[in-house]
């Protein structure tokens, strides 16, 4: 399918979405908005989108947040990688590299759901939620040392970091070394009330993110399927030397 029928059938159905589900509409609009407004106040000119399942986030930073810049979509899952690399077809400024992040390069076991499309992660879930997962082995590698090679072969200078990895946020960021003193800002899911057993508690995330230079912009909630009660957060942060003041 053409690129520009799968963008024209994503923004239909969020269209139909808004008309049938308001309340999930006005949530999901507050995040469009917000980091498209975060990406221009920051000149970010690279999006690493880390823990990319099928390219959703990507999508929306396209289709609502106004972001014309480069991407590049990390996702180690192989049977949700054809569904991404269709996507991204067509789209010269996004790109694809097919591994996990994380604190070491390394193989290692990451255990998928039978769909693939929602939950998979390095860490196990807890009993009480806990479907049959299938692992596999995938490759890991340090933003630390991916960074350097990227920024080489792109030319971007202003990268922000946006995770989604179902509790390793924190393996990522810990890789990324030194290096996060030239990332703009971020993005990363905090657990609230854990899916995964050992994922670290959101105000644990906030400290370890505020103590390597980044300020807090806002929260919001990013699960809306267990209401009333709040499981996940996401954060979006910012390293003041980076702002200017616009935006």
């Amino acid at each position: 399918m053409h690129s520009w029928v799968r963008r024209t059938a994503y923004r239909v159905e969020s269209l139909l979405c808004g008309a049938l589900t308001q309340s999930w509409r006005a949530h999901r609009r507050f995040e469009e908005d917000y980091v498209g407004r975060i990406l221009d106040a920051l000149k970010a000119d690279c999006v690493l989108d880390v823990g990319a399942n099928t390219g959703q986030y990507a999508l929306m930073l396209r289709e609502y947040s106004g972001y014309k810049g480069r991407i590049i979509s990390f996702e180690p899952t192989p049977s949700v990688l054809p569904a991404l690399r269709r996507q991204a077809d067509g789209d010269p400024l996004w790109h694809i590299r097919a591994v996990a992040l994380g604190n070491e390069n390394r193989r290692a076991t990451f255990r998928t759901m039978p769909s693939a499309t929602e939950g998979s992660s390095f860490l196990e879930l807890r009993q009480e939620d806990r479907p049959e997962t299938i692992p596999i082995e995938v490759e890991v590698r340090r933003l630390a040392d991916l960074l350097p090679e990227l920024q080489r072969e792109f030319g971007f200078s202003r990268p922000f970091l946006k995770m989604d990895t179902q509790g390793f946020d924190l393996q990522v960021f810990a890789g990324a070394g030194d290096a996060v003193k030239t990332i703009v800002g971020l993005q990363s899911e905090l657990s609230v009330d854990p899916f995964y057993v050992g994922a670290p508690d959101w105000q644990q995330a906030l400290s370890t993110y505020r103590n390597a230079g980044f300020v807090l912009s806002t929260l919001f909630a990013n699960n809306l399927d267990w209401f009333p009660k709040l499981r996940e957060i996401d954060c979006v942060m910012y390293r003041p030397e980076f702002y200017s003041g616009a935006g």
